[in-house]
C-alpha cells in the first residue's frame, strides 16, 4: 500500500509540471546552503541596547560569512523600547565606505524594512511596511526575518506572518568588493564618514543567522509553537507509517493529531490512527454525521456538522497530564465530555509495530502529528492555512508550486511533449510523456518515459 501511494504522489506531482521547452528553464548550479546557522550569538544572554550603546558587534570572520548571501534568515528575540523612526537590528557593511551596507530595521510603530547599497553607493533595494502582527507593546517578541533572492522579504512575529513583499536581487551577494572591510552588528550599523548608524533601543537575544530562507515550520518552532513531527499529504484509503515515522510518532508523551478531511456520501467510517495494543481511534462516522474518539475501553462520539464534499479540520490533543481535547473546525467539544478520560503517555502508550491512517472512501487532505497540544493561535493559523475549510467545496486538494520534472537536457533529451495521466482500477496513478530525442517535431526518434 505504501509503495502504491508513494507512486501516486510522485505521479500527481508530475501533473503540475510544465513540460514544453519554451516554458521550462534549464536548472543552474548554486552553492549549497547550510541547514545549521552560519552565526549563532547571544545565546542565553541578552544585549541591552540604549541608542546603540551595548550593541553586539561580530568578529571579522562572522562579518565575512555574510558577504555573499543570496538568501538570508535571522531569528531573534527582540523587545523594542526606543522611539526612533529607523532602528537597526541587523547590519552588515563595508566599514570603510558609506553607503555600502545591508540593513534590517524596525521601529515601535510596527514598521519593518530592509535596504541595501552596493560598493558604488547605488541602492540595490529598499522595502518597508507595517506588520499586521503588532510588537509595539513593550514586550519581548520572537522575530524571524527571511529574504529569498528573486522571491520575498518576509517578517514573522511570534511565528505569525506580519509582512511580506517581493524582492529581486540577492541579499548581500554582489554588493561588496572582495577586499571590503566587513562589519556585522546587532543593534547599530557602522556607516563611516558621519553616516547615521540608525541605533536601536531595547533588548536582543538568542540570535540565529542562516544562509537560506527558513520555512514556516522552522519559524513556528523558533517561536515556541508545537513542533510538526509527522505529516502525510493527500491520499484516500489506507496508509501504513514506515518505521522511521512510526518511531517519531510513537515516542510522543503529549501532542496533537490534526486531520483535514472531506466526507463523501458513501463512506461509513475513517480510522485515522489505529493499533492493537491499546486501540486509539480518531474516527469520522460519515453516515451518522458524528466524530468520535476511542482509547482502549474509553469511547466518545458526538453529533457534528460535517457537510458533504467540503473540507473539515478535526483535532485531538493530549496534554502532559493525559487530559484530552477534541475540536472540529471552529467547535471545541465540551470539556466535561472527557471528564475522567486519560491518554497516559499519549502515542507512546501504543507500543505499536504499525499505525494505519485511513480506512474507507473519505478523502484525507493531510494527517499531521505535533509534539505538543496546539495553542488557540496555532490552531487558528492551521485552520485558515488554506482558507476556511468549509469554503472549499468540491476541491480534492490544493495547487502546489510547479515542479520541473522534465526539461530540455534532462536525460540527454532536447525536448519533452504530450504529458498524460490516468488512474488504474486499484488506484495507482500513472503518468507518461514523450521523450523527443531529436527535438520538438512529431516525427523522429521518440521514447516513452513513464512515472508511476
Amino acid at each position: 500500500m505504501f509503495k502504491r501511494i508513494l507512486k501516486a504522489a510522485l505521479a500527481m506531482a508530475m501533473c503540475t509540471t510544465t513540460v514544453f521547452s519554451t516554458y521550462v528553464a534549464t536548472p543552474v548550479q548554486v552553492a549549497a546552503e547550510s541547514q545549521a546557522p552560519i552565526m549563532e550569538v547571544l545565546q542565553n544572554e541578552t544585549a541591552t541596547v540604549d541608542n546603540g550603546t551595548g550593541a553586539f558587534v561580530g568578529t571579522t570572520e562572522q562579518a565575512n560569512a555574510m558577504k555573499a548571501l543570496d538568501n538570508f534568515s535571522m531569528n531573534a528575540k527582540i523587545k523594542v523600547t526606543g522611539t526612533s523612526t529607523v532602528q537597526t537590528v541587523f547590519f552588515v557593511g563595508n566599514g570603510n565606505k558609506n553607503p555600502n551596507y545591508v540593513s534590517v530595521w524596525l521601529n515601535k510603530n510596527n514598521t519593518v524594512g530592509v535596504e541595501a547599497f552596493n560598493d558604488a553607493g547605488q541602492k540595490q533595494y529598499g522595502v518597508s511596511g507595517t506588520s499586521t502582527v503588532a510588537f509595539n507593546d513593550g514586550a519581548e517578541h520572537n522575530f524571524t526575518f527571511t529574504f529569498t533572492k528573486g522571491g520575498k522579504f518576509v517578517v514573522y512575529v511570534d511565528g505569525l506572518k506580519g509582512y511580506e513583499v517581493a524582492v529581486s536581487p540577492a541579499f548581500t551577494n554582489g554588493h561588496f568588493v572582495d577586499d571590503a572591510a566587513m562589519y556585522v552588528g546587532l543593534g547599530k550599523g557602522n556607516r563611516p564618514n558621519g553616516g547615521n548608524n540608525y541605533p536601536f533601543t531595547g533588548t536582543i537575544r538568542d540570535v540565529e543567522v542562516y544562509d537560506r530562507a527558513l520555512n514556516e515550520n522552522e519559524v513556528k518552532a523558533y517561536a515556541g509553537f508545537a513542533k510538526l513531527v509527522y505529516e502525510k499529504g493527500f491520499f484516500a484509503g489506507e496508509y501504513d507509517l514506515p518505521g522511521e515515522d512510526l518511531a517519531k510518532v510513537s515516542s510522543l508523551t503529549k501532542g496533537e493529531i490534526v486531520v483535514r478531511f472531506a466526507k463523501d456520501y458513501y463512506a461509513d467510517e475513517v480510522i485515522l490512527a489505529d493499533v492493537d495494543s491499546p486501540v486509539i481511534d480518531v474516527a469520522i462516522f460519515a453516515t451518522e454525521n458524528k466524530v468520535g474518539l476511542r482509547f482502549g475501553p474509553q469511547e466518545y462520539s458526538v453529533n457534528a456538522n460535517i457537510e458533504n464534499d467540503k473540507w473539515n479540520l478535526l483535532t485531538v490533543s493530549c496534554a502532559e497530564d493525559g487530559s484530552v481535547k477534541m475540536r472540529l473546525n471552529d467547535t471545541e467539544f465540551a470539556a466535561d465530555a472527557f471528564t475522567g478520560w486519560s491518554l497516559p503517555g499519549f502515542l507512546s502508550a501504543l507500543q505499536a509495530t504499525s499505525i494505519t491512517t485511513g480506512n474507507g472512501d473519505n478523502r484525507i487532505e493531510s494527517v499531521r502529528v505535533y509534539s505538543a497540544p496546539l495553542t488557540d493561535d496555532e490552531y487558528e493559523t492551521i485552520f485558515y492555512e488554506y482558507g476556511d475549510p468549509r469554503d472549499t467545496t468540491g476541491k480534492t486538494g490544493y495547487l502546489t508550486e510547479p515542479i520541473d520534472l522534465f526539461y530540455p537536457g534532462y536525460d540527454g533529451s532536447p525536448a519533452y511533449r504530450i504529458p498524460s495521466l490516468f488512474t488504474t482500477m486499484d488506484g495507482t496513478v500513472i503518468g507518461a510523456i514523450d521523450q523527443r530525442n531529436n527535438g520538438t517535431p512529431d516525427n523522429g526518434n521518440r521514447s516513452y518515459c513513464p512515472e508511476n
